[in-house]
């Protein structure tokens, strides 16, 4: 009986929570205008989803996060949104690691990714609070 539940949770989860996922941030896209400011016209999702860029960054490197918002400042013309979400792990008890610096990696992207990445894109962020 859990073997069937598993199975059609592997099946129906995914593709109900894309959906749902979707839907609210099209709702929220299109209706999360400030009183101070008009609300966009609708768009339809196709056209929401297509300005899509991809960039290649290594988050522990302040570099790859300045050009990570400088590239998105140039493609849309603004910052909106900032969601920190590289993360790496290690699974070891402390005890256990001969080598401590072996977290700096750890740190490096979890920490400081978040911490380089929010610096450069905080002034863009600002600009959006006007």
């Amino acid at each position: 009986m859990l073997g069937l539940i598993h199975t059609f949770l592997n099946l129906a989860a995914p593709p109900l929570t894309f959906f749902s996922l979707l839907f609210l941030s099209y709702h929220r896209f299109i209706s999360s205008g400030r009183p101070s400011s008009p609300v966009p016209p609708p768009v339809s999702a196709s056209t929401w989803l297509m300005n899509v860029i991809l960039i290649c960054a290594d988050v522990s490197q302040a570099e790859d996060c300045k050009r990570l918002v400088d590239q998105t400042i140039n493609h849309f013309g603004r910052l909106d949104h900032l969601v920190n979400n590289a993360e790496i792990t290690t699974w070891s008890m402390l005890e256990d690691v001969t080598d401590i610096t072996n977290f700096r990696a750890v740190m490096d992207t979890n920490f400081w990714g978040s911490v380089y990445t929010t610096h450069f894109a905080a002034p863009h962020l600002r600009k959006q609070q006007r």
